[in-house]
């Protein structure tokens, strides 16, 4: 259903980018939240209305997303390795500011609000309960904390479960890591045998769109391609390109490194976020099985073949 008024929070993160240049492009009138005029710079003649703020700001965004037909809650913050003020800031927009955004949206009867949560919240070894990472454990506490209360209250929300987000263009975490092992500035990956549940970006917009087309109030859609290893993953990037990919460790060998490098190395010398003490630390235990039939069956959504998505993201950052 094109041509509609829509709100979009995170819309200068890397599926909200997606996201709002999608749904620009069939019609719809876009509010964007921002929370810094650098943010608002990157939305240039597109058509879509900019709104620079904070997202717990409860005016604002009441004035923002008043009259939209569809609120889409992308804002979080992802990371590894935080100190104690990333901390606080992670938990101020990914529980706090869920909370505002959705609570206001249900509040002035907002029709459709899709909410962005993660396939990592999924009950998997090294993210179960307790959470080993402090990003999926956030987005765990909002789904439990905001989430669940407004959804019995009679919310009208549908709630995406986005995999590890990846293709052209992605400057976060997981780019970062694809784009040393593309450049070979990440001579050693420990976590060989870790399960990621990969999902191309054009993939995860297209997956929220239908899920405020045509999905259902209080349901889970995983949005999630193909469940790799790590060293399924190197061996199709090697497969692709032709060039060697990092040595890979796993098992006890890689938990005894990551443990050295979690009391050690952070202190030392600066690290990547790839190589954060948090990331080596709980990487090894990561094997997050999720399964995007639900999703395919009740959104009919599709999805870009894994060995093409992965060849345009591996060319992108080789042309770099």
């Amino acid at each position: 259903m094109a041509h509609q008024r829509v709100f979009v929070t995170g819309a200068s993160d890397f599926i909200g980018s997606y996201l709002v240049w999608r749904l620009r492009e069939r019609g719809d009138r876009v509010r964007c939240l921002v929370s810094s005029p650098e943010e608002a710079a990157l939305f240039p003649n597109i058509g879509a209305r900019v709104v620079v703020g904070d997202i717990n700001d409860r005016p604002l965004v009441r004035e923002a997303m008043k009259g939209c037909d569809v609120v889409f809650h992308l804002a979080e913050y992802f990371g590894a390795g935080l100190d104690e003020e990333e901390a606080a800031l992670m938990e101020k927009i990914n529980i706090e500011g869920a909370h505002t955004v959705l609570d206001v949206a249900f509040n002035i009867g907002i029709p459709r609000i899709v909410y962005a949560s993660t396939a990592t919240i999924y009950p998997c070894p090294g993210n179960g309960d307790p959470f080993t990472q402090m990003y999926p454990r956030t987005k765990w506490e909002a789904y439990r904390q905001v989430v669940e209360p407004l959804l019995r209250r009679g919310a009208p929300i549908i709630i995406t479960m986005p995999g590890n987000v990846y293709g052209p263009g992605d400057t976060g975490i997981v780019g970062r890591l694809l784009e040393r092992i593309v450049t070979r500035r990440l001579p050693i990956l420990l976590a060989g045998d870790a399960l990621v549940p990969w999902v191309y970006i054009d993939d995860a917009a297209q997956g929220h769109i239908l899920a405020a087309e045509q999905g259902r109030i209080g349901e889970q859609y995983p949005l999630v391609d193909q469940c790799l290893t790590m060293r399924e993953t190197i061996q199709l990037f090697q497969d692709i390109t032709g060039v060697p990919g990092p040595r890979l460790l796993g098992g006890q060998t890689s938990q005894s490194l990551a443990n050295v490098a979690s009391a050690v190395l952070e202190k030392v010398v600066p690290l990547p976020l790839v190589m954060s003490a948090e990331a080596l630390r709980t990487m090894p235990d990561i094997h997050c099985i999720v399964s995007a039939e639900k999703t395919r069956r009740e959104l009919h959504w599709e999805t870009k073949p894994i060995e093409e998505a992965f060849r345009q993201t591996f060319e992108y950052y080789l042309e770099r």
